[in-house]
């Protein structure tokens, strides 16, 4: 399959974008700077989390530049693209749900959202989700249909995930349960 060579130069670009941030924030994070998330990057899941979301990234990276340098995806290719970009794009929502869960003790307003997560949080899993998208093929459907049928589900991602954030940033009041 011929790679769409625009978009993915885009999104490679983006991607190493998104991996510089990641580096500085996992270097930057010094006690003595007055960082305001000092305890919460320096907690061991959340920097695990981290790790795990930069390694991806790295890989997705080098996956895609081999795939624009050959232009072609083999299926293994595609494959591993597709699974990146999901797995990337959840690693946001873990590290929500951790950080509010066993760090927070589902207090989310300390965590920096909608970007102070891996990946740039929100951004980062809109970005992947709607390369997940762009890439996953539908088979033998016709190319205006496919066409259609992304241009349907991608506003419709952005529009999901923005609304699962809002829900985040506002008390559950779990408490009354």
């Amino acid at each position: 399959m011929k790679i769409h060579k625009i978009t993915d130069k885009v999104f490679l670009v983006i991607f190493i974008i998104l991996i510089i941030v990641q580096i500085i924030v996992l270097s930057s994070n010094d006690k003595s700077s007055l960082n305001p998330f000092y305890d919460y990057h320096s907690n061991v899941g959340i920097v695990a989390i981290n790790l795990l979301a930069v390694a991806i990234d790295i890989s997705l990276t080098i996956i895609l530049i081999k795939a624009i340098k050959i232009n072609v995806e083999e299926g293994i290719q595609l494959l591993a693209i597709l699974v990146l970009s999901i797995v990337a794009a959840s690693l946001v929502w873990v590290e929500l749900w951790y950080g509010s869960t066993f760090y927070y003790g589902e207090v989310r307003d300390k965590q920096g959202l909608p970007l102070g997560v891996n990946n740039l949080g929100i951004l980062g899993s809109i970005l992947f989700t709607t390369y997940f998208l762009i890439k996953v093929p539908f088979g033998n459907i016709s190319k205006n249909k496919v066409t259609i049928i992304k241009a349907f589900l991608i506003p419709l991602n952005v529009v999901l995930q923005l609304a699962l954030v809002n829900l985040l940033e506002v008390p559950w009041n779990l408490w009354q349960s």
